[in-house]
């Protein structure tokens, strides 16, 4: 990969998450070092997509060229179509909350699915922060360091901050998305 669409990728992806996963110590368990795992929960934007469809790619199946291939692995579960509500109801959050560990990271990126007006819908400032709070909750009990990866909402969406305002204001929990959300 070459340096400036690095350069892009890393900007994109944000210093506040990228730094510190990219130098990620291994964590230590029973007194010797294990891999870390990044866990990715999300939607099209992260997905992994079919060789196929190159270049479209999301950010998750573009993550592990800039991690430690010899201590980070990178979990992408992020599925196309998925909502904060749909991701939680097809199973896979129970599949990552059921292997993440300490010192993995969980990196959570939904909004403009959940503007739908179908079965993925959830209201900003109610049912999106619910369900958002089920993420957060499930990876304080394991995981040591939780990051947010908020998503504007939908190209010729009339809010195009909800998501990210909606995500800062859940009580007691991250009140700057930008920054890790929790232990570390």
């Amino acid at each position: 990969m070459s340096e400036v669409p690095r350069r892009h990728f890393l900007v994109a992806l944000g210093g506040a998450v990228a730094a510190p996963l990219t130098f990620a110590s291994a964590a230590v368990a029973h007194g010797r070092r294990r891999r870390v795992t990044v866990y990715v929960a999300g939607d099209s934007t992260a997905a992994t997509w079919p060789a196929d469809t190159a270049p479209k790619a999301g950010w998750g199946q573009a993550l592990p060229p800039f991690l430690d291939s010899r201590r980070v692995d990178v979990d992408n579960e992020a599925l196309s179509g998925a909502s904060s509500k749909s991701f939680v109801e097809v199973g896979l959050l129970d599949k990552i909350l059921a292997t993440i560990g300490p010192g993995d990271y969980l990196l959570i990126s939904f909004g403009h699915n959940d503007e739908k007006t179908d079965d993925r819908h959830t209201d900003p400032f109610t049912t999106y922060q619910q369900y958002l709070s089920m993420y957060i909750d499930g990876a304080r009990r394991t995981a040591r360091t939780r990051y947010w990866s908020p998503r504007s909402s939908g190209a010729g969406s009339t809010r195009p901050a909800t998501p990210p305002r909606a995500m800062a204001t859940i009580p007691g929990r991250c009140g700057n998305w930008a920054r890790p959300c929790g232990y570390r």
